[in-house]
Parts: structure tokens; C-alpha cells; sequence
């Protein structure tokens, strides 16, 4: 599934619409990301994600946004290793992934945290 999960990504990350789509996607799972408490971060991995391929923000390695979009790509999908329309236990492995990303990833978030308070400051 890890390879899948890259493979898709890779390909996820050719445009910025597919992008998009797959972070939406990701979003709107609202019993995964709000029961969770994770929206802020996940908004912010997805934004994070755009200023990256928009070039405005390319202070990060492309791995870390590879992994990133990889767990989205998880996320999104509804077949994964607990299907997602079984209640509760359904959304344990994507809070898990999201999760692990999250803590994966946390020094590269608070970095562009700063960058984008920093430059949202100026505008």
C-alpha cells in the first residue's frame, strides 16, 4: 500500500489540479479530520503542499512533500486498510496516517508556519 500510496502521488503532484482534488478530497472526510482535531494541521500541510508547487515556498526538500501527499492520497482513498464506511473504526488507520505525519513532518510545518505568518505580515 506504502508504494501505491508513493506512486500515486507522484503522479498526484504532476498538477496543480490533481493536487488540489486529492488535499479537497482529504478535507472533506469531515469525521476523520474533525473528530480527530487535526484540521488546522491538515489545512496547513495542504497549503504548505500549493505554495510549494506554486513556487512561493520551496524551502522544503520535495521528499517531505512527496510523503505528505502520499498520506493525503492514503487519506482520500475510501478503499484502505480499514474501509472507511465502517463506523468509528473505520477512520482509525487515516487518523493514524495523519497523525504520523503530522509528527514526521512537524519540524518542516513549523518552519513554513513561520514563513507563512511572516509573509501573510507584509501583504
Amino acid at each position: 500500500k506504502r508504494k501505491s500510496s508513493l506512486r500515486k502521488a507522484r503522479e498526484t503532484l504532476q498538477s496543480k489540479a490533481s493536487t488540489v482534488s486529492v488535499y479537497t478530497q482529504a478535507l472533506e472526510k469531515e469525521e476523520v479530520v474533525k473528530n480527530s482535531g487535526l484540521l488546522k494541521e491538515l489545512t496547513l500541510l495542504t497549503n504548505m503542499t500549493l505554495d510549494y508547487m506554486s513556487g512561493k515556498y520551496k524551502e522544503v526538500p520535495f521528499n517531505v512533500i512527496l510523503g505528505i501527499t502520499a498520506a493525503v492520497v492514503y487519506i482520500a482513498c475510501p478503499v484502505d486498510l480499514i474501509p472507511d464506511f465502517l463506523p468509528v473504526i473505520g477512520q482509525v488507520d487515516d487518523i493514524a496516517v495523519l497523525t504520523w505525519v503530522l509528527k514526521r513532518f512537524h519540524a518542516e510545518l513549523m518552519k513554513y508556519s513561520e514563513w507563512r505568518e511572516q509573509n501573510t505580515e507584509k501583504k
